[in-house]
């Protein structure tokens, strides 16, 4: 009992630093630096940024060497039930990945990457199947928000422009 709730607790930390972490990120840094340098050249410093700040993120996970994300363990529970299952109903149990990847991908590239990482390569870097799926969640992560935060800032941008026209 006492086990589960210091991996309960330490998953409980971990998404919440990684959930500060993205929310200065993603309000603190995307919001300004799309509303200056506008979505294309925005979206490229962004994803430079991102890039940076996500690969020190893995780095940090695998040297701790720690399951702060829970995911290790959910990993390791689907595998224990896809291995018990017939091959085809197996097959069904993959395409959950699909959804997994997109997910999370737009929410962080970060928590994409490590999760979609095979078990046996847990705290031992990037593979190169995990860096197609870093670069790849990394690209849909900032073409999303860049697009989310542009729609944003340029609706802000006309009520401040026309809001003379609604007195």
């Amino acid at each position: 009992m006492n086990s589960l709730l210091t991996k309960l607790g330490t998953v409980g930390i971990g998404h919440t630093i990684n959930f500060v972490i993205n929310q200065g990120f993603d309000y603190g840094v995307y919001i300004p630096v799309i509303a200056i340098f506008g979505p294309f050249w925005g979206c490229g410093i962004m994803t430079i940024l991102s890039i940076a700040l996500n690969l020190t993120l893995i780095w940090v996970y695998d040297k701790t060497g720690k399951d702060w994300l829970g995911f290790e363990s959910l990993k390791e529970g689907k595998d224990n039930l896809s291995s018990k299952l017939p091959k085809w109903l197996q097959k069904m149990v993959s395409f959950g990945n699909i959804t997994a990847f997109i997910g999370l991908s737009i929410y962080d590239p970060f928590l994409a990457t490590v999760y979609l990482r095979k078990r046996e390569q847990a705290h031992k870097g990037l593979s190169a199947r995990d860096w197609k799926i870093f670069l790849s969640a990394t690209i849909l992560s900032n073409v999303g928000w860049t697009g989310f935060i542009f729609g944003g800032v340029s609706a802000f941008q006309w009520f401040l422009k026309t809001a003379h026209l609604f007195q």
